[in-house]
């Protein structure tokens, strides 16, 4: 519980009311302290201290939840978006679906787009669940139109390494450097003679 001292709160009042100079230098003290301490300048590097710290526990610490061999759910803090958002979708990325690089994109240059995107600090969270840049190159070269369906492209990878492929194939269609290739459909057009 606390308590204030209403006359020592009145006399600091009566003061802080009757002297100018008193507030000017309170209200620079507080505004020094406040950039000090809240301006982006200082917070973002707090923040990006915290982030290596942690990251730090994390590549030295024992794993306390290992995954069962032939499990499928991963971090229940961060589930596998292929399942949890499997209901999402218009078409969902099948071992039949046809995948192919956007039209007139080279292995370099998607390369050096994909490089950017994992450069940028707001994909960040990406980083880590993508297959390793080796692999990403290795399907961005198979997917030379026509393409190749996506069972094809992850075989090209060791099979410990292919969930981490397909969540990639995702990334890389969310960002435009692949497309999913429709087969032709045929229509019948019809005479209304």
């Amino acid at each position: 519980m606390t308590a204030v001292d209403i006359q020592a709160a009145a006399d600091a009042y009566t003061l802080l009311v009757s002297d100018a100079g008193l507030r000017q230098r309170m209200g620079e003290s507080g505004r020094g302290q406040a950039v000090a301490m809240f301006d982006w300048k200082v917070i973002i590097p707090r923040y990006q201290e915290v982030w290596r710290h942690l990251a730090d526990i994390r590549r030295h610490a024992e794993e306390r939840a290992p995954r069962r061999p032939g499990s499928i759910g991963g971090n229940p803090l961060r589930p596998d978006p292929l399942l949890m958002f499997r209901s999402y979708p218009t078409r969902t990325l099948a071992g039949n679906t046809r995948l192919a690089r956007t039209d007139g994109a080279t292995t370099a240059m998607l390369m050096e787009t994909l490089s950017a995107l994992h450069a940028d600090p707001l994909n960040s969270p990406a980083r880590d669940i993508l297959s390793p840049a080796a692999d990403l190159a290795l399907a961005i070269e198979a997917l030379v139109p026509p393409g190749r369906t996506v069972a094809e492209t992850i075989a090209l990878v060791p099979e410990d390494r292919r969930l981490l492929l397909v969540r990639s194939l995702v990334h890389l269609m969310k960002f435009g450097l692949i497309i999913m290739v429709h087969p032709q459909e045929t229509t019948s057009h019809m005479s209304l003679v």
